[in-house]
């Protein structure tokens, strides 16, 4: 009959279409959840990256700030200590020398004589020069006795080798340097020159100074080396309680 109409095979009810589109939901429910699931945990994961990256900077900041504090600082008080160091042992290094070298005594201007010994020679100028009687000489114990070759100047010797003697008693050493001190000086006469062992940049260094140092000593004054220097002091020969007084040329 016209009017009535039958479901066909392929005619979904109204409840079946329901069931289908609680079906997709639940679905498109459970993928969204996933993503969502995915997406917290990337954003976790971005934070934990961010949070581990500021940690880095900070340590960077500090490691930097302690490289800049290291070289501002401490590297420079290490170089100022290990300079202070170098220049301690320097100088103890150098007041050894001095020590080791305290009982010699440098003469210059005695003339060679090949038939005499150098022991012969050294004790005919103390007779001589320092006036020591011949009876006394022997008193002074020579431990050893050499002369020190000198340099050539134009191929040519200025004067002999000066002998370098190394005396048993300090007290022997400081008389006969104390004698040299006070003998006067005469302008024709060409006595023999008697300076302390040096350590060879303090030599140098007093060879500088020995032209002035003469110049003091025909005025009438004495001269000495003082301390690990080379400091030409100086003062009236009659003062011999007088201040030193320190040349500055």
């Amino acid at each position: 009959m016209a009017g009535n109409t039958k479901d066909g095979p392929d005619t979904v009810s109204n409840a079946e279409l329901k069931t289908i589109m609680l079906r997709l939901e639940s679905t498109l429910n459970k993928r969204m959840d996933k993503l969502q699931s995915q997406v917290n945990k990337l954003n976790q994961s971005v934070s934990t990256n961010e949070e581990t990256i500021r940690t880095l900077e900070e340590k960077i900041t500090r490691d930097s700030e302690q490289t800049n504090e290291l070289a501002q600082e401490t590297v420079p008080n290490i170089e100022k200590r290990l300079t202070d160091l170098k220049q301690d042992i320097e100088k103890k290094l150098l007041l050894s020398e001095i020590h080791d070298r305290k009982l010699n005594l440098l003469f210059y201007g005695a003339e060679e004589k090949k038939d005499k010994t150098i022991y012969e020679v050294v004790r005919n100028f103390l007779i001589t020069d320092f006036n020591v009687p011949q009876a006394d000489v022997y008193d002074f114990y020579i431990v050893n006795a050499h002369r020190l070759p000198r340099r050539n100047y134009g191929g040519q010797r200025k004067g002999p080798d000066p002998i370098i003697v190394r005396f048993g008693h300090l007290p022997d050493r400081n008389w006969i340097l104390e004698q040299a001190k006070n003998r006067s000086y005469v302008p024709e006469r060409k006595p023999v020159m008697v300076y302390t062992d040096l350590p060879a940049e303090m030599k140098r260094k007093r060879g500088m100074l020995a032209a002035e140092a003469k110049k003091l000593r025909r005025e009438g004054r004495v001269t000495r080396i003082k301390g690990t220097e080379v400091i030409m002091e100086h003062r009236a020969k009659e003062q011999r309680q007088g201040p030193w007084v320190k040349y500055t040329g």
